[in-house]
């Protein structure tokens, strides 16, 4: 059973290296023409850049004033990307995390096939490709 797998499974992790990197660039191309949502972004990333500068994560919305993030917008996953600001400053550093985060889901999901199925033939197709071809 190991030999069907060792290469279905170098395969898949591939793939999810190779869908991570289109989709940061996909990603990444649309901010740069100005083809993102800038105010729901805008809101994210200061909350973030906030947190990761230890300081109170406050927005500045046009109608409310200053509020606190998880007050409007209840997101704790946010914490775990502030420390991704300690690195750097750019925005763009979420879109790559973005991409990770969904391409690794594929290869997640490939695992589980490979766990749950016991059909060596049509394990692979049925798993991890189908959710790259999305």
């Amino acid at each position: 059973m190991k030999q069907y797998f060792r290469p279905a499974l170098i395969i898949s992790f591939g793939l999810f290296i190779l869908m991570a990197i289109i989709w940061s660039l996909i990603s990444i191309n649309r901010y740069y023409q100005f083809n993102t949502f800038y105010y729901d972004f805008g809101i994210f990333d200061m909350a973030i850049w906030k947190m990761a500068h230890f300081q109170v994560p406050t927005i500045e919305h046009y109608t409310i004033g200053g509020s606190w993030i998880f007050g409007d917008h209840f997101s704790p996953a946010l914490v775990f990307l502030a420390p991704l600001y300690w690195f750097t400053s750019r925005q763009e550093v979420m879109f790559v995390t973005q991409a990770l985060f969904a391409a690794a889901a594929g290869w997640v999901l490939y695992l589980a096939a490979h766990r749950l199925t016991k059909c060596l033939t049509y394990r692979f197709p049925r798993s991890g490709v189908s959710y790259f071809t999305l």
